[in-house]
């Protein structure tokens, strides 16, 4: 395989630093919970959960090594940390061999062939955590207070 160029270095780079940013984050926010986040439309309007709701704080806890509350919170976060663990695992040693280790426009083309499927099963996990959250008692992550969530888990618990 040829050597990195320039730019494809320093793309390595910006997704290293990225991945490393995208791990550090849940850890900063819980030794300095001051640290602001930005609130979820979604969650402000509806009371509900989106898809990504709990999952800095699922992160924290599955970082923190907490796997059973980082599930109950939001369990997409486990295969999203991996996922990043992988992806900066691989630049890093693209970046020390100086040569691709994965062939990226065979990956990216892949994606963009099967984003359909992988929008429905992400939506198919939402309907999960969405049902889940609204029939137990997920105070974390369902404010009854508005009255979408509110009907929604008295017509889930009928």
């Amino acid at each position: 395989m040829p050597s990195l160029t320039p730019c494809q270095r320093r793309l390595r780079w910006g997704m290293l630093a990225g991945a490393t940013l995208a791990v550090s984050l849940p850890v900063f926010k819980n030794f300095f919970p001051s640290i602001p986040s930005l609130p979820c439309g979604f969650y402000a309007v509806t009371g509900l959960p989106c898809l990504f709701c709990g999952g800095t704080r699922s992160a924290c806890a599955a970082i923190q090594g907490d796997f059973g509350y980082s599930l109950y919170l939001n369990s997409l976060s486990i295969p999203t940390l991996l996922a990043i663990t992988i992806l900066a695992t691989i630049c890093m040693l693209e970046i020390l061999r100086g040569r691709p280790l994965a062939n990226w426009r065979s990956v990216s083309l892949l994606f963009f062939q099967k984003w359909p499927i992988i929008l429905l099963l992400l939506l198919t996990w939402w309907s999960v955590h969405l049902i889940t959250a609204l029939r137990t008692p997920k105070t974390e992550l369902v404010n009854s207070q508005k009255p979408i969530a509110a009907q929604l888990r008295a017509w889930l618990n009928q």
